[in-house]
């Protein structure tokens, strides 16, 4: 088991429209893509995952949201293959920040928090 600490969080974009007036009720499509960025320098024990999220109402576009966040992660021992570490860790690390910040977003403007999480 590796031991990954999230050092920080970095929002580079943070945009969103919505358009509820009429709206009952939505349905939402939530889109993640991921870039690993290891570092140059081969001794480091960090790395950058940067996550472009993306949450809309496909039919009528009443929300759009978008986050684009790098997350900075230390870890202790060597990384053989990040794959598995990036999916089971890291990723749910950093999407539980990015969340709160799409539902801090929904109160600002008197919406619902949406409290995703991944499965």
């Amino acid at each position: 088991m590796q031991l990954i600490d999230l050092s920080k969080i970095v929002y580079t974009k943070i945009s969103y429209e919505m358009s509820m007036e009429d709206a009952q009720s939505i349905s939402l499509e939530i889109k993640n893509e991921l870039t690993l960025r290891l570092p140059k320098d081969a001794d480091s024990k960090s790395f950058m995952l940067t996550i472009n999220t993306s949450v809309v109402e496909p039919n009528k576009k009443a929300i759009c949201i978008e986050i684009v966040a790098n997350a900075f992660f230390e870890y202790k021992d060597q990384i053989d293959s990040f794959d598995e570490i990036i999916k089971n860790e890291c990723f749910p690390k950093a999407f539980s920040r990015i969340s709160d910040t799409i539902d801090q977003i929904l109160a600002v403007l008197n919406y619902p928090k949406l409290n995703i999480s991944i499965q």
